[in-house]
């Protein structure tokens, strides 16, 4: 026979836990919001929500502090998720800026892909523009992962743990950018020219150049064009959009 204790014990239970599903209380790794008046509503994250609030704080830590300087802790401590629940998604802090970086790169990838979309008629000087206007714009365009990439360059140059992971950057850029049609894709083997971006995008994030790169946009563009043209790439890269255009239509 049930013991009468029990039950009005687990009674009191299910009464408490019913005034706090209908206040809108979930026990998990939660979101704060507000509701109507001073009721506060814990809502589920789901893992896509709760990956971007690790990453995002993952960013914030290392936008302070530098990437080796940065512990588990230190990010565990910017989020709203318990220990467990952050290393549920990351082992480690190197696997956050893996996935920063990642998530620059896409979004670089998508901006150029938004902006090939006129030049599909276009003829050879219009297509060779823009391939150097795209160029121009990796280099002092501003969004939210370009310093923390200028950063990582710099370090990456002293720790062996972010040359692996600069080089796997690298790796995986081009097979992405491949698979996206018209994209013209610079040879990996390009070291002296991706140098000379690099170079640029550390300039203007961390030592004050954007103002001097962007007031005379020529200065870079004819840089780029010089490039180009000087190692007979004008012409590839013209037909490299076209072939890749096509292929994206079949």
């Amino acid at each position: 026979m049930v013991d009468e204790a029990y039950l009005i014990f687990m009674g009191y239970v299910f009464f408490y836990l019913d005034k706090r599903i209908s206040l809108g209380y979930y026990i998990s790794d939660v979101s704060v919001t507000k509701k109507k008046g001073d009721v506060v509503v814990r809502v589920r994250k789901t893992p896509q929500e709760r990956r971007e609030e690790i990453l995002e704080a993952a960013r914030t830590c290392f936008l302070e502090n530098g990437f080796v300087a940065t512990t588990m802790e230190d990010v565990i401590a910017r989020t709203s998720l318990s220990k467990g629940g952050v290393y549920r998604y990351y082992d480690s802090t190197v696997d956050m800026l893996h996935d920063l970086m990642r998530a620059g790169t896409q979004l670089r990838l998508d901006i150029i892909h938004e902006q090939m979309k006129p030049f599909e008629a276009a003829d050879a000087d219009e297509i060779f523009e823009m391939i150097v206007e795209q160029n121009y714009r990796k280099m002092v365009d501003e969004n939210k992962y370009k310093k923390l990439y200028a950063m990582f360059l710099m370090e990456a140059e002293r720790n062996e743990t972010l040359r692996r992971l600069k080089r796997a950057l690298y790796e995986e850029f081009y097979d992405v950018a491949k698979k996206i049609p018209g994209l013209p894709v610079p040879a990996a083997e390009w070291t002296t020219y991706i140098d000379f971006i690099n170079m640029v995008i550390v300039g203007v994030e961390l030592m004050g150049m954007r103002e001097s790169m962007t007031a005379d946009p020529d200065f870079l563009k004819d840089t780029i064009r010089s490039f180009y043209i000087k190692n007979g790439l004008r012409d590839e890269l013209v037909k490299q959009f076209r072939e890749r255009k096509e292929n994206g239509k079949e």
